[in-house]
C-alpha cells in the first residue's frame, strides 16, 4: 500500500488581502461618519478624548488582521505514488461571512490529481501544480475566494519535484 506524503497546505481566504482591507477601511469610515453626525452639537475640540476613543475602538473592532482570520479553507498537497494530489478542506458553514469566529474544517473532496512521469522535469511538475490550482480557483468551492499561493510560489520553483515523485518514502 502506498503511503501519502503531505507536502504543503495552501490557505484559501474569503477574499484577497487588498479587498479585505478596503472593506475594513470603508466600514470604519462609515461608523466614524455616523458618530460624527450623532455628535454635531458637541464640537470635536470640546470632546476630543471621546472622539479619539470611538475611533480607536472602531478600528480595533473592524480592522482585524486578514492573515489567518479570514481563512475559509485549505488545499493540502501531497504525493501518492507517482501522483501529486490536492485535497480540499473547507469550513462547514452554510454561509461564509467575514470575521467568522468559530470554524470547523471538514474534508470536502479532491482538488486536483496530476500524474508525473520519469521524464517530467521539476519545473514541468511545478507548472502543472500551479495550473491545477488556477483551474481550481474557477470552480466551487473556490470560486470568488482567494487561494493564497504567495508562500508556495516563493519556494515551489526551488523544490526538486522530480526527486519527490521518484522517492519511495
Amino acid at each position: 500500500m502506498m503511503a501519502e506524503k503531505y507536502l504543503f497546505e495552501i490557505p484559501v481566504y474569503s477574499c484577497s488581502k487588498v479587498d479585505y482591507y478596503k472593506t475594513c477601511k470603508s466600514n470604519v469610515m462609515k461608523r466614524i461618519d455616523w458618530f460624527n453626525k450623532q455628535n454635531l452639537a458637541i464640537p470635536r475640540e470640546k470632546a476630543q478624548e471621546s472622539y479619539m476613543n470611538f475611533e480607536r475602538s472602531t478600528k480595533e473592532k473592524y480592522e482585524t488582521p486578514w492573515d489567518y482570520n479570514e481563512v475559509v479553507g485549505f488545499i493540502k498537497i501531497y504525493k501518492l505514488g507517482i501522483q501529486i494530489r490536492g485535497e480540499t478542506w473547507f469550513i462547514s458553514a452554510k454561509r461564509i461571512q467575514r470575521g467568522m469566529k468559530t470554524k470547523i474544517f471538514i474534508y470536502t473532496g479532491d482538488t486536483f490529481e496530476i500524474t508525473c512521469y520519469e521524464n517530467d522535469s521539476s519545473q514541468d511538475i511545478f507548472k502543472d501544480i500551479i495550473s491545477a490550482l488556477f483551474e481550481a480557483n474557477k470552480k466551487r468551492p473556490f470560486k470568488n475566494k482567494h487561494i493564497d499561493l504567495s508562500s508556495f510560489m516563493n519556494c515551489g520553483p526551488f523544490i526538486d519535484w522530480h526527486e519527490i515523485i521518484l522517492s519511495e518514502s
